[in-house]
């Protein structure tokens, strides 16, 4: 099995640079969510309502319960993304592995 550097470095680039991507969207989700709480919360607070009040009114918004879902979806695309990069890590190893068995059974 002839291994191809080049392919194996640009295979690892494109998973890394995949969840970096994906881990990137979902931190941006991630800080925005109390932004979109107090968003949500405003038409109660503006109502004289109390803070605790409004934001219990704003989580069950339709606005931040969006918000929550996009968030977990983020999630687990960022995580998806993680486990293809740690395989195609996991992946290079073995070969690399493979390759040193076959220098040594050579020389057996």
């Amino acid at each position: 099995m002839k291994i191809d550097p080049d392919k194996l470095r640009h295979d690892l680039i494109e998973a890394g640079e995949a969840w970096a991507d994906a881990d990137a969207a979902c931190r941006a989700l991630e800080n925005s969510k109390s932004s979109v709480i107090a968003q949500a919360a405003l038409p109660w607070l503006d109502s004289g309502k109390s803070y605790a009040y409004s934001e219990a009114q704003a989580r069950g918004s339709a606005m931040v319960v969006n918000h929550l879902e996009e968030l977990a979806e983020a999630n687990r695309v960022a995580n998806l993304t993680r486990v293809r990069y740690e395989v195609a890590k996991i992946y290079v190893d073995l070969l690399r592995t493979q390759a040193a068995t076959l220098r040594a059974e050579m020389q057996l």
